[in-house]
């Protein structure tokens, strides 16, 4: 039993390791891609920025967080250490900032292509900084006030957030509520957003045929994202939720396959970012393609259509 407990948590160290190494390399291309190529620095993308510098410290944080051993996290007694309570600082309150710049994206967006107010939209984004870094900050910080913060091998796969005898209201306050209304409120304006965009592309004369045919290529491209991005969001969160609401219940969730997924999850988003808007956004694409060496010429009437809300 005890040769099984090893080898569950060495397969758990590394599934977060590497997926926490793809999640750094993607940020990290994310990071480059804006200051790389002045094109892709739109609003938006700025925006997508801070939610990879989110994401950066969260895979940072569990990284150190699954390679302490146990006797790092926690005392005798089961109290916190030092190295506990801070990696659970920054990985607790990014994780916060990661939900809300989510929502704060989706917003933006939003104000932009449905509202068809960009001036709006532009003079929202200092608030959207305001909230999305002093919310997190300030209940973590709370939390780390009145030492909630800690370990529990229940709620995350090897790092530290909150202590076994936390009360419920810090389960919420401290992740999972965010994260829900994360999760609702970003499901339902990409919906608004997807419908949209078909309106929009909808409205194109049949007689402007190229431009026709590059909206719509633009369009399949931001639809494609616009279902992946609540579906993505979906599948890598709702591993640690359950396992959360089965502390809740009492029951254990000590089950290696759910740590598992946690583990791939809870550490994946910067790398599944990069995917979802680098690798499926045109411009960006062809960016990194155009570094390649005999990359064949594009044909003029397939390059991305010239328009700035649609590119966001």
């Amino acid at each position: 039993k005890h040769r099984k407990m090893v080898m569950d948590r060495s397969a758990v160290q590394v599934v977060v390791l590497l997926c926490s190494t793809l999640s750094i390399f993607g940020c990290l291309l994310i990071f480059f891609s804006y200051w790389a190529w002045k094109d892709v620095r739109t609003t938006s993308r700025k925006l997508l920025v801070c939610l990879s510098i989110c994401d950066f410290i969260i895979a940072a944080s569990n990284c150190v967080g699954i390679l302490s051993p146990t006797d790092k996290l926690a005392d005798k007694d089961g109290n916190p250490t030092a190295l506990c309570v801070g990696q659970s600082f920054f990985s607790t309150s990014m994780s916060i900032a990661s939900f809300l710049w989510s929502v704060s994206i989706v917003v933006y967006l939003y104000l932009s292509l449905v509202q068809r107010s960009s001036s709006a939209a532009e003079r929202v984004v200092p608030a959207l900084h305001a909230v999305s870094w002093s919310i997190p900050l300030l209940f973590v910080s709370i939390a780390a006030g009145v030492q909630q913060l800690g370990f529990d091998p229940d709620l995350t796969p090897g790092w530290c957030w909150l202590r076994s005898d936390a009360p419920t209201a810090w389960l919420l306050l401290a992740g999972k509520g965010w994260e829900i209304t994360a999760f609702i409120t970003v499901s339902i304006l990409y919906f608004l957003l997807k419908r949209a965009i078909a309106r929009e592309v909808a409205c194109i004369p049949e007689y402007q045929v190229i431009v026709a045919a590059r909206a719509r290529e633009a369009a399949i491209e931001a639809d494609r994202k616009l279902v992946f991005v609540p579906g993505v969001f979906f599948l890598l969160r709702v591993w640690g939720t359950i396992r959360s609401f089965m502390w809740l219940l009492g029951v254990s969730s000590n089950y290696f396959a759910l740590e598992l997924l946690q583990a791939f999850g809870d550490s994946s988003q910067g790398w599944a970012n990069a995917v979802l808007f680098c690798g499926f956004t045109r411009l960006v694409r062809d960016h990194i393609l155009d570094a390649l060496p005999c990359r064949p010429a594009d044909d003029p009437e397939t390059k991305p259509i010239n328009d700035e809300r649609l590119k966001q």
